[in-house]
């Protein structure tokens, strides 16, 4: 991310729902507890099957060590266009 500082993080995410799993993967920079970065659809499961679409993500942190006793606990916010391909 230009103009930002921090470790960049990069991850794979899967949010599933009643009706299938979305797929995403997510590009940013982690500074103070906060990411801040571009997500991505690649695809899904169920109603999600051949998704795309891209946006922004924010995430923080709320809690945790970040050991395997005590993981990070966070929540993140995705804003942009998700498409949906239907049959």
């Amino acid at each position: 991310m230009p103009g930002s500082f921090g470790p960049v993080d990069h991850n794979v995410v899967t949010i599933g729902t009643a009706t299938g799993s979305l797929f995403l993967t997510t590009e940013g920079v982690s500074c103070g507890g906060t990411d801040v970065g571009a997500w991505n659809a690649i695809g899904g499961t169920g109603n999600f099957e051949g998704a795309s679409g891209s946006g922004s993500v924010q995430t923080a942190a709320s809690g945790g060590s970040g050991t395997q006793a005590d993981p990070i606990r966070s929540s993140s916010t995705y804003n942009g266009t998700l498409t949906v391909h239907g049959d």
